[in-house]
């Protein structure tokens, strides 16, 4: 499982998704909703929820694809907890993966299951691609 906004899909986001593909028998995606994405502040994504989830249910090495909802009771970065705990349980989650960017964040889902963080590429994100420092 990997969790992630993936407004703009791009070269990035399909190498990150092909990679923990290869070594997963089923590649579910968590997909931020837009209130997620824009709490404190943040811009909104260029593509809603839907449609950055319809983009990512078309690749052929995902398997499933739920959009994440709150309620919001993360601290730091990661704004939703509890939900992603109760996803892995319920979906019987072996392993998160997360870009590297993420690295240490997603350490309160070790109790549940194994964390990887995976090195992103280089030169490319959404934040470059939108010309901001939002990504």
């Amino acid at each position: 499982m990997t969790f992630g906004t993936f407004d703009l899909l791009h070269i990035g986001h399909l190498r990150l998704l092909a990679r923990i593909a290869s070594w997963s028998r089923h590649l579910v995606v968590a997909v931020s909703a837009d209130q997620l994405v824009m709490h404190g502040g943040k811009r909104a994504p260029i593509q809603g929820h839907e449609e950055r989830a319809a983009a990512i249910r078309r690749l052929p090495m995902v398997n499933e694809v739920i959009v994440v909802h709150g309620p919001m009771d993360g601290v730091g970065r990661v704004k939703v907890v509890a939900r992603k705990i109760e996803l892995v349980r319920e979906c019987r989650i072996d392993c998160v993966a997360m870009g590297s960017d993420w690295q240490g964040e997603y350490e309160f889902l070790r109790p549940y299951c194994e964390v990887r963080y995976i090195d992103r590429t280089p030169g490319i994100s959404t934040s470059a691609l939108r010309g901001s420092g939002v990504s």
